[in-house]
């Protein structure tokens, strides 16, 4: 899909909630590497749970997938979990496809996943 697009909003977290907004428009097999250490940085400078905001990706591919795969394992050695937020039809249906919309849904608790 080319050369990846960010964002220039800065992915603070919101105070106290762990929220950050990713700054990727496309989340593909060239994105995936630089997605994962970005993700994985954030999840160290947060306590708890990590959301992230997908309010700006409108693709994601299956490298970004395992990426997420990848994040969410790790979090679950530490007792916390991935929460994804905001996401668009397009990505909202391929994360659904996988199985992986309700795993990852604010709404569903730790010991589920």
């Amino acid at each position: 899909m080319g050369k990846p697009d960010h964002q220039t909003e800065p992915a603070q977290p919101a105070r106290g909630d762990g929220r950050i907004v990713v700054p990727f428009v496309e989340l593909d097999v060239t994105s995936a590497p630089a997605f994962g250490g970005w993700a994985r940085e954030r999840a160290d400078a947060v306590d708890g749970d990590l959301r992230l905001d997908f309010r700006h990706v409108r693709f994601i591919s299956a490298a970004a997938i395992t990426t997420l795969l990848e994040l969410h394992a790790q979090l679950v050695i530490e007792g916390r979990r991935l929460e994804i937020t905001g996401a668009d039809a397009f990505v909202a249906k391929v994360l659904g496809v996988c199985h992986l919309a309700d795993l990852w849904s604010a709404d569903r608790p730790l010991s589920a996943s």
